[in-house]
């Protein structure tokens, strides 16, 4: 668990905040509906097997949205995570690099040594050029 409490830890949660707001969020707006994604993002994140049918009835019962498989098999391709063996290969990489990165924050020289390590590793068969970090 990290420590919010912590004034280095704060600091450091407030620089990330800041990059993603003036940087990511931008571009992803441009992109299409990025709340939309995050919320399927969280869903799958959950469950990394979860198939699109199941994913639609977790966003329609959980954020009273009216989608289809279809659409969620749609954004999945859009955000480059449609094939299910490469997504479950990002969504176990993003696990991995935010137990390290919790681990840093507190201290923890050696996750910070493997988030390091990690963020530089390619993810399982993505193209070279996909950032997973947005997961």
């Amino acid at each position: 668990m990290v420590n919010v409490k912590d004034k280095q830890v704060a600091e450091i949660l407030n620089q990330v905040h800041e990059v993603m707001t003036t940087k990511l969020v931008p571009k992803l707006r441009e992109k299409g509906d990025y709340y939309v994604e995050n919320r399927l993002f969280s869903i799958l994140c959950e469950d990394t097997e979860c198939s699109p049918s199941t994913c639609a009835y977790e966003m329609n019962a959980r954020y009273k949205y009216n989608m289809d498989r279809e659409e969620v098999i749609r954004i999945l391709k859009q955000t480059q995570v449609g094939n299910p063996k490469i997504r479950k290969q990002i969504l176990d990489w993003a696990t991995k690099i935010a137990t390290y990165f919790e681990g840093a924050i507190n201290g923890d020289k050696k996750s910070f040594e493997k988030f390091e390590k990690l963020k530089k590793q390619p993810v399982g068969d993505t193209n070279p050029k996909y950032n997973p970090f947005r997961i």
